[in-house]
């Protein structure tokens, strides 16, 4: 069996992620205004706990307890 028919119908690409120049995860903006307040404590699955330093629509920038200040989207945290 050749190798073209062991990979037919399978996907061989890694599953990715856009990503910027720090590394930082980018999501698309919905235009709309975040819930989330400056000094709001949030949690982040990758980054953890945090403080919103300042909110851009429905972008954050948060400074994390360990990971230092990174920018993301307001769903991909929770408050906490």
């Amino acid at each position: 069996m050749g190798g073209r028919d062991r990979e037919r119908g399978k996907s061989v690409r890694p599953q990715t992620h856009p990503l910027d120049h720090r590394s930082e995860l980018i999501a698309k903006s919905t235009g709309t205004a975040s819930t989330f307040d400056v000094g709001a404590r949030v949690f982040h699955q990758k980054f953890g706990n945090g403080n919103v330093v300042a909110v851009d629509g429905n972008k954050l920038t948060i400074r994390f307890d360990h990971a230092g200040e990174k920018r993301v989207v307001d769903s991909f945290v929770e408050r906490v």
